[in-house]
């Protein structure tokens, strides 16, 4: 009796260990769990708090996108319409580059083409005296006349240089000179280079592509004499009878 009774005592002493280990092993799994869901719940906070921070930003950077592409296009406009407003006023006021520099007076437009010409001013007679543009060049269109010839010059507005001339002759002096198989006097092509050199103030080694042919202009035998200086083009028409010069043109 007493041996079962010690075996009872013993087995609920072992019985109640049993039951306060069983006791602290679910303790343990229950903080065990715990603690999970604690950590569980604070990533979960950590991700939320992180998407509300970066939808922010995402917002905060297309709204800065937005006026920034607003500001662009304003500035866009405002360049627009200044280029606009630049561009009329430049075509309403005819405003080239030459219009910077100073320009020579009309009356020094008219004496450089008297002094190209051979003349003096009681001369001749003007019918046109105006300031044009030639190609984007300042240049005077200056016209005139005397009682054997008509003279069209163009002087250019900054440096008063000739930048072009025509130059009709309206009668033709004496004849003179040998004559050529049909009994008519003729000068022959060398001295009409020569007249038409001498005329532009040209040497024969200073021009390029120098030309001369025959022609009958209006019943009138001539020789068209060209050549071209410095970029430039000449033309001359001399009479193949006398070597006066019948026209000159200059581009």
């Amino acid at each position: 009796m007493k041996i079962m009774k010690k075996c009872d005592i013993l087995l609920k002493t072992e019985m109640k260990v049993l039951s306060i280990s069983f006791m602290k092993g679910a303790a343990f799994e229950m903080k065990k769990r715990f603690k999970q869901l604690i950590i569980s719940t604070v990533i979960m906070q950590m991700f939320i708090i992180l998407g509300c921070m970066t939808g922010c930003a995402a917002k905060t950077d297309d709204i800065t996108r937005q006026e920034q592409l607003a500001q662009n296009q304003t500035q866009y406009e405002q360049l627009s319409s200044s280029q606009v407003q630049s561009d009329t006023e430049a075509r309403n006021t005819g405003q080239t580059l030459s219009d910077a520099v100073e320009q020579i007076s009309v009356d020094d437009a008219k004496t450089a083409a008297l002094t190209d010409a051979g003349l003096i001013a009681s001369d001749v007679n003007y019918t046109k005296e105006k300031l044009d543009y030639e190609d984007g060049i300042a240049v005077y269109d200056i016209e005139f006349y005397t009682s054997d010839a008509e003279y069209g010059y163009e002087i250019n507005a900054v440096t008063g240089a000739v930048y072009s001339k025509d130059v009709d002759v309206r009668h033709a002096r004496a004849d003179h000179g040998h004559q050529n198989e049909n009994g008519q006097n003729d000068i022959g092509a060398e001295q009409a280079k020569s007249i038409a050199l001498a005329q532009a103030g040209f040497a024969e080694a200073e021009v390029t592509l120098l030309q001369c042919e025959f022609d009958v202009d209006d019943g009138q035998t001539v020789y068209e004499v060209e050549f071209i200086k410095d970029g430039r083009e000449y033309e001359y028409k001399i009479s193949a009878v006398d070597g006066s010069v019948l026209s000159c043109e200059m581009d």
